[in-house]
């Protein structure tokens, strides 16, 4: 196809431009392209670092610092104790937590909650999604291996949602889907706030939910 042919032959030529050392050091360092350059070199830091920020905040939830901010200022001293951190690691995250917007530092060793992080609170939905992606950072340890079927069974996170795995096997097991539906109770609110907004419904005379979990 000309089309497909033609955007094959620009992207080989635009790689091949991106990828030469001399032109990124020029792009970085141009007036006019030294925005865009800083862009998506900001972007690339984002994918390459972007495990070790949610590992953050999953740590900040988890380790009740996002709770005890949400009630006011607290002392580093404070948080380490709630989080059960010696004040090593506490000043690590600490630290980390900062430079992501979850918590900022308002004085000699006080905390309060940053702008990231104020607005996880009053948001039990995207709570709960944090605290269970430990489940996938488990099965991404070796996402290759999970993608090529070679590790046991189908993986934590299929095991947390079983109607996945299409067997009919879990209907009458609710304990194994209690997890699932409580993660779906709230964050509900979420999706419906996001829903609501973002479609007319005056248009119609009846709505009909159709949902799963237990």
């Amino acid at each position: 196809m000309p089309d497909q042919s033609f955007r094959m032959r620009w992207v080989a030529l635009r790689n091949r431009v991106i990828s030469r050392p001399a032109f990124q050091s020029w792009a970085s360092r141009f007036p006019l392209t030294r925005p865009v350059s800083r862009m998506r070199a900001k972007r690339l830091f984002d994918i390459i670092a972007g495990f070790t920020y949610s590992q953050t905040l999953f740590a900040c939830v988890e380790g009740g610092i996002v709770a005890q901010l949400a009630k006011g200022a607290a002392t580093s001293v404070e948080l380490g104790q709630i989080a059960r951190l010696d004040a090593a690691a506490t000043a690590r995250l600490l630290r980390a937590a900062a430079a992501l917007g979850i918590i900022e530092r308002v004085g000699d060793d006080i905390w309060m909650l940053g702008e990231q992080g104020v607005a996880l609170t009053g948001n039990p939905g995207a709570i709960a999604m944090i605290r269970h992606h430990h489940l996938l950072y488990a099965d991404l340890a070796d996402p290759l291996g999970l993608l090529r079927g070679e590790r046991n069974g189908a993986g934590a996170l299929a095991g947390y949602w079983p109607y996945a795995l299409g067997d009919g096997s879990e209907g009458g097991d609710r304990e194994a889907v209690s997890p699932y539906s409580a993660l779906m109770a709230a964050s509900q609110p979420m999706v419906a706030d996001q829903v609501t907004h973002a479609f007319r419904f005056d248009r119609h005379r009846r709505m009909l939910d159709v949902g799963g979990g237990s």
